[in-house]
């Protein structure tokens, strides 16, 4: 699908315009409009959404599906959502001038799995540099757990298996540990089910829906040894001294990223430390690779009021998201800050502590892990007929 270009027609634009890449599903196209139209709102500037690969919280996967086998020893581009997105980029490259935009003014703009896509872009080798100049991290980085699928063969397997694709192939075995090798199958009999994938309609590819470990997902940003390098952590870190991967950096959070994790039930009577005990231990299991006893300790004497003997339900629920916030998604990103060159730009970091006057569950009224972008740019109906939103090719 083509871009779409969301313009305020002023008479004049006195500074340079701002741009913004939104990397949006194709079933979001809607949601991107109105953010573009509420942009537009209150700032000079023109939207850029970008519909890439469908892949809403890569999934499912036609962005994402990985098949190759040994990533290492065969390169072969398989993160085709982030491919559309450095196509989009060039594509406002040479085209946003006719709009009376600024090809050297380009923010990029994502939230959790987007930020972290945005992130993979900032030190890709795939990406030319000079696309973007600034880019906005919102609850998210290349650096969370949940950012890369460390099995993708594996998932592409079952999800070959349950369209029918695999019949050549011997059964997809469940991992242990995400970090455990995927089968191993040959590249030739993944390109056959690639073949036939390809054969299937867009609604049965659709329909499948592949299960995940806790706090993961089943597809998404993987190593494929272009896009994404096997030791992609160190090149992130080698590609920070460069002076040509130098952004202005806008990154931030919320004090509840972990909301969206917990049952209606935890979240309205708490629970005990039994039970916490239990999450940390299955997300220390499915996020972490090394030293996971130690770290669940860690995380118990962190995380535990050790003045407090007796804690309540809601006590321990307050300290379990907040742990779970922190390792899924702070610290991750504040990694990320630190690991990017500055130089002569500039970095910002925000957290987003609205609180609601009409929350829906009173224990927890802050702001939680959910696209914030029409709080964060002031949440409006905009009807004005002096801006617009049109496709261009």
């Amino acid at each position: 699908m083509a871009p779409i270009v969301c313009k305020r027609n002023s008479s004049k634009w006195h500074t340079r315009a701002a741009h913004t890449i939104a990397s949006t599903p194709d079933n979001q196209t809607v949601t991107a409009r109105l953010v573009g139209l509420i942009l537009l709102g209150f700032v000079r500037l023109l939207f850029v959404a970008a519909p890439y690969s469908p892949t809403p919280r890569f999934s499912p996967p036609p962005g994402f599906l990985n098949t190759n086998a040994d990533p290492s020893g065969r390169g072969h581009i398989m993160n085709h959502g982030l491919m559309d997105q450095i196509a989009a980029l060039h594509w406002v490259q040479e085209n946003i001038g006719a709009f009376g935009g600024d090809p050297g003014s380009v923010t990029l703009l994502g939230h959790g799995t987007g930020a972290a896509c945005i992130h993979f872009l900032m030190a890709s080798a795939a990406v030319v540099p000079g696309l973007f100049q600034r880019a906005v991290l919102m609850s998210g980085s290349a650096f969370s757990p949940w950012a890369t699928v460390d099995n993708p063969t594996h998932y592409a397997l079952k999800y070959g298996r349950a369209l029918n694709c695999t019949a050549n192939m011997t059964p997809v075995a469940e991992p242990g540990h995400r970090r455990d090798p995927p089968p191993k199958p040959s590249n030739k009999e993944l390109d056959e089910m690639v073949n036939c994938l390809k054969e299937k309609s867009l609604e049965d590819l659709q329909a499948v829906h592949i299960s995940a470990p806790q706090f993961l997902y089943p597809f998404g940003p993987s190593v494929d040894g272009i896009v994404i390098k096997k030791d992609y952590r160190r090149e992130m870190r080698k590609r920070a001294d460069e002076g040509s991967r130098e952004y202005d950096l806008l990154f931030g959070v919320v004090p509840h990223e972990a909301f969206d994790l917990f049952t209606a039930d935890d979240v309205d009577r708490g629970f005990d430390l039994e039970r916490r005990d239990r999450i940390f231990r299955t997300m220390v299991r499915n996020a972490y690779d090394y030293h996971l006893n130690e770290v669940f300790i860690s995380l118990v004497n962190e995380y535990t009021n050790w003045e407090q003997p007796d804690p309540q339900p809601y006590e321990i629920r307050d300290a379990t998201l907040a742990a779970l916030s922190d390792a899924l998604y702070v610290a991750p990103l504040l990694t990320a800050a630190n690991n990017a060159r500055m130089g002569h730009k500039n970095q910002y970091f925000y957290v987003f502590n609205h609180t609601s006057l009409h929350a829906a569950r009173p224990y927890v009224s802050t702001a939680p892990h959910a696209p914030p972008t029409p709080l964060t740019l002031h949440t409006a109906t905009y009807t004005s007929t002096t801006n617009s939103c049109r496709e261009r090719n």
